[in-house]
């Protein structure tokens, strides 16, 4: 199929790690519990702190390296922020809702364009950080794009998140605080 992703969409992993995924949702199905399941990509924030973030981490730990550190730039991503998944929860747990919803942040980027826009909301200089035009070893097997389409929790009122680099300045100070720790 093609990008963006409906919830309805057939279904095919490309990795374990996508496989065992819809394993526990094909268990789930089968249970006679009512059931919601929230699908979600790339995910990242600051409540449990830097180390528990690798995509910030990874993204800062690049940043400030003296040596260049090679950042892959053609996966697409969407990443969405821990904080607006926790409302989409809220949001569908509240209402009671069933069944199968994607959410994710609207932005499409890269690894490497999102350490680029991290570097530049904190005045980092990214020089350093090398764009790699094919994945690293043991990343060939993520899919190019699987984006998700968020389309039916907007359709029942959820609000469109914030940008990538308006949530990234809305972290600003944490990420600095953060980085000052490590």
């Amino acid at each position: 199929g093609n990008p963006p992703y409906a919830e309805d969409s057939i279904t095919n992993p490309v990795n374990h790690y996508g496989q065992t995924k819809l394993i526990g949702e094909n268990s789930v199905r089968k249970s006679a519990a009512k059931f919601a399941i929230l699908r979600i990509p790339l995910q990242y924030g600051m409540a449990s702190g830097l180390p528990a973030c690798p995509m910030l981490a990874t993204s800062l730990n690049a940043l400030r390296s003296p040596r260049p550190w090679p950042m892959e730039d053609s996966i697409v991503r969407y990443p969405t922020y821990s904080g607006d998944v926790a409302d989409a929860l809220i949001f569908i747990l509240s209402r009671s809702l069933e069944g199968v919803f994607h959410f994710s942040g609207q932005d499409k980027t890269t690894r490497y364009k999102m350490t680029i826009e991290i570097g530049k909301i904190l005045g980092l200089d990214p020089s350093n950080v090398l764009r790699l035009e094919n994945p690293p070893q043991g990343e060939e097997a993520r899919p190019k794009d699987s984006h998700l389409s968020a389309d039916k929790l907007f359709r029942l009122g959820f609000p469109k998140p914030l940008s990538f680099s308006e949530r990234i300045k809305s972290l600003r100070k944490l990420l600095i605080k953060a980085m000052s720790a490590i």
